[in-house]
């Protein structure tokens, strides 16, 4: 049986175009196979489930033989289009183009995504510089009535924390008894 004869017809660095051309032969045979598979379970007046002839099962199922025997056929092709042109493909690939004529070979082109080749230049040696930002502590106890607060306040700017902003974090903390608005002050109580 011929070859499918596949040849490369656009190439980048991510995509990868060939064109297919599969032989009368190659053809014929994979239509038989699909004439025979449907042959084994058609079930036509007239005949017992697998005994319809060839020729009445390819009249009845002409369309679904033929669409079989194309799948078959774009299969077997892209195997040969891997092993041949040695792709890594990351996708399936996309028919275009598709020519077939009863008694001539079927051609079709194939699309395909491949993985690219890269070559890195340096894997090593690279500095990186982190800068980490001064952090400034103060504490302060406030008394509201009965209730002594200690707070601490954690500043990451250049200014340190102010008494009142501190008690008014603190009375905000008091009042709704949550430090969900408050998340860079941390405060105990104590009685």
């Amino acid at each position: 049986m011929p070859d499918i004869v596949v040849k490369k017809t656009h190439d980048e660095p991510g995509e990868t175009s060939l064109a297919v051309t599969v032989p009368p032969e190659s053809v014929r045979a994979a239509e038989d196979r699909a004439t025979r598979a449907y042959q084994q379970r058609a079930r036509l007046p007239g005949f017992r489930q697998g005994k319809a002839p060839a020729a009445v099962v390819r009249k009845k199922f002409a369309e679904d033989i033929r669409q079989q025997a194309l799948q078959e056929l774009v299969q077997e092709s892209w195997r040969a289009a891997v092993e041949q042109e040695k792709l890594k493909p990351i996708a399936d690939p996309h028919i275009h183009n598709l020519k077939w004529e009863e008694g001539a070979p079927v051609t079709f082109e194939l699309h395909v995504e491949v993985k690219p080749d890269m070559k890195l230049e340096r894997l090593g040696g690279f500095r990186l510089t982190r800068t980490v930002p001064a952090v400034r502590c103060s504490s302060r106890s406030v008394t509201f009535g009965r209730v002594s607060v200690v707070i601490i306040a954690r500043d990451v700017s250049s200014q340190p924390a102010s008494l009142s902003s501190i008690c008014g974090r603190a009375a905000a903390i008091l009042s709704t008894g949550s430090l969900k608005p408050m998340t860079p002050v941390l405060a105990t109580a104590t009685s």
